[in-house]
């Protein structure tokens, strides 16, 4: 039985346990989100293999994870996520014009791998100006 099929069965008392699905939903969401913004962070300041002190820093900016070291999977498929996308570029757009931003952050929306995505608009483009307001400080 697969595990789409497992989640389809009923409880004995003939209910489906709603809170696993929304914790289940809950957990891809924070999943994809960890790998969206860290990917992000890394590949825009050329970081492969993040320190111990970096991973901790990138996790008390972003609030990813209960455990910093979790974020060396983002870091190590950085160039697999965003390798094809010019942040970089929008990134100096942002720096000379951060009133702009609307529309860098729905270009940007529109080149990000749909695997990763994990929220609806407003969501990620808050997290996007956060990563693109840390570089403006760095």
């Amino acid at each position: 039985m697969s595990a789409k099929q497992l989640m389809a069965v009923d409880s004995p008392r003939g209910l489906r346990n709603e809170s696993l699905d929304k914790r289940a939903a809950g957990q891809q969401h924070s999943i994809k989100r960890m790998i969206f913004v860290a990917s992000m962070y890394f590949w825009m300041n050329g970081i492969n293999s993040p320190t111990k002190d970096q991973l901790a820093e990138v996790n008390r900016r972003f609030d990813l994870v209960n455990r910093a070291s979790a974020l060396l999977f983002p870091a190590a498929i950085s160039k697999i996520v965003w390798g094809k996308v010019d942040l970089p570029g929008l990134l100096d757009r942002y720096k000379a014009d951060h009133t702009a931003f609307a529309n860098l952050s729905m270009e940007l929306l529109s080149q990000t791998p749909d695997w990763v995505k994990y929220a609806d608009g407003s969501s990620i483009v808050h997290d996007i100006k956060a990563v693109f307001d840390s570089m403006r400080t760095a």
